[in-house]
């Protein structure tokens, strides 16, 4: 069977040719795009359903929606000489990533909350009721329990962003409209605020001093706490950027954790951050000549800059909480206005200590690179509620985590060393490389 495998920037998605039985092939491949289902696995289940009786089809249409985590979307063909929205929005993601904006997760909002409405229709005929479906739909799914109300306005935000340049952007071939249709209509219910999360002193003491804990997890807690850097910032710092004599490091880029390249950080703030005291033996014992802080010989290195895979990091800390013995209830449970720690809450632990610490505010958003004050003045309210009561900040790390290598020699071991470690990273025959990290 002909199975076309298209790219959007690092994302591959399935399509099949115009054929009987092609508004089935087309639903399943869609399904089989969202599951990230191989090629060659895509493949062999299309090619299946395309010469199976009608029985079999059923029974592998209902495979490729447990994959997918639910019901097969119709994607009925495009009328003949028009393009749908389904097809305008691939096309202006595409163009976002090739100007280098982040799209992370945001394609995959689209296809789940707007194109199961929109999607067929030719996109210079959406109008606002179309649009008030949509916003009627998200609503709902908040209501029921599906999605946070915080989601259903992102999705919002990224339709009428891409409607208004479809009327208006500086990319003739992205000007199909005169109008745009979102203009007056209201947008998704605004629900409580969430509140974010944060570790205290003694439950980031008892997470890196846990044995329990891969010592390349505890590596990366420390930095992501102590410098309180982005994700992306993390994976794309190099020792050329850590100056260990005046105690800063340097701050200027990102990595993209999907598509795997170099970018601004996300305000395009570039920034020094202090080196605290307590972080400094971890990183002399870590520091290389030169490369990243975080490079790793294993094959997700050049994705993801040496983290582990990014949809495993907030599990994994959640899970290596519980295993140091931090149980907080609020950092493993949602609740309607808290949510469960995420990997980019140790950000937020940094940046709240480092009010607690007493840092000057403007100081605070300086070393934290944000735009806007106000949203440093979201740290300092959360750190006045608790105040001291929580414990000192930056407190000194455990000497397990400062200790020597695994290495027979015995010297400092650098985060994404290979050889005697490599037991601990997991093989590089394992598929992502870091799934024996989630053992037990």
């Amino acid at each position: 069977m002909d199975l076309r495998l298209r790219y959007c920037g690092a994302r591959g998605r399935f399509e099949v040719p115009d054929e009987a039985r092609a508004e089935t092939l087309r639903a399943m491949a869609k399904a089989l795009t969202v599951a990230g289902c191989d090629a060659e696995r895509a493949g062999r289940i299309l090619a299946d359903a395309a010469k199976a009786d009608a029985a079999e089809l059923r029974a592998l249409e209902a495979l490729v929606a447990e994959l997918a985590g639910g019901q097969l979307e119709p994607v009925p063909a495009a009328p003949k000489g028009s393009e749908t929205f389904a097809q305008y929005a691939e096309r202006w993601f595409e163009d976002r990533e090739r100007r280098g904006l982040h799209i992370g997760s945001d394609p995959g909002r689209i296809a789940n909350h707007v194109t199961p409405i929109l999607g067929a229709l030719p996109v210079q005929e959406v109008g606002p009721e179309h649009l008030r479906a949509v916003v009627e739909r998200l609503d709902d799914t908040v209501r029921a329990g599906s999605l946070h109300w915080n989601t259903a306005r992102k999705v919002w935000g990224l339709l009428t962003k891409l409607f208004n340049d479809a009327a208006r952007s500086k990319v003739a071939a992205l000007r199909v409209r005169e109008d745009n249709p979102a203009r007056d209509v209201d947008g998704p219910d605004r629900g409580e605020p969430t509140a974010k999360q944060w570790l205290y002193p003694a439950e980031v003491a008892a997470l890196l001093a846990c044995e329990d804990v891969p010592t390349r997890w505890r590596e990366i807690y420390a930095l992501s706490i102590y410098l309180y850097l982005r994700p992306g910032e993390l994976a794309a710092l190099e020792w050329n950027d850590v100056d260990l004599e005046h105690g800063i490091v340097h701050v200027h880029q990102a990595l993209d954790l999907s598509a795997g390249r170099l970018k601004g950080t996300k305000t395009g703030v570039t920034r020094k951050v202090p080196i605290h005291p307590s972080l400094k033996p971890l990183l002399e014992r870590m520091r290389r000549d030169k490369g990243r802080v975080l490079e790793s010989e294993h094959p997700n290195r050049k994705a993801e800059g040496g983290l582990p895979p990014v949809e495993d990091l907030a599990a994994s800390l959640r899970d290596h909480l519980t295993r140091a013995g931090v149980k907080r209830a609020e950092l493993h449970e949602d609740r309607p206005t808290t949510k469960r720690i995420t990997f980019y809450d140790l950000r937020s632990t940094g940046i709240t200590w480092e009010v607690l610490a007493g840092t000057e505010p403007l100081r605070v958003q300086q070393r934290a690179g944000h735009k806007d004050f106000s949203t440093t003045q979201g740290y300092i309210r959360t750190a006045e509620e608790l105040g001291a009561s929580v414990g000192d900040p930056f407190p000194p790390l455990p000497p397990a985590i400062l200790g020597p290598a695994f290495g027979p020699e015995g010297g400092p071991r650098a985060v994404g060393v290979s050889g005697s470690s490599l037991k601990e990273l997991g093989s590089a025959a394992s598929p992502r490389g870091f799934e024996p990290l989630l053992q037990p």
